[in-house]
């Protein structure tokens, strides 16, 4: 059996959605197929299983939120002026 989940991430600007879509590409090969349009990031999972699925999408959710927030947070302290 194949099962398909189709995700679309939207972020604050295009750049964090670029810059979050290139931390998950190392980790996707083989699992996740995504494109950046604009501000967004659309996903399509393909996997053989309902677990296979479920754990698959947990990984890449976990991944973007932590990805978008190390970018905001980066952002941040650039903009104070921070190393």
């Amino acid at each position: 059996m194949r099962v398909k989940c189709k995700l679309i991430l939207r972020f604050d600007d295009p750049g964090i959605a670029q810059t979050v879509a290139r931390s998950l590409s190392l980790d996707n090969k083989g699992y996740v197929a995504q494109r950046v349009k604009g501000m967004e990031i659309h996903a399509e999972v393909n996997t053989e299983s309902i677990r296979e699925l479920r754990n698959t999408v947990n990984d890449y959710l976990t991944c973007a939120s932590v990805a978008a927030e190390g970018t905001r947070a980066a952002r941040a302290c650039k903009r104070n002026g921070s190393p």
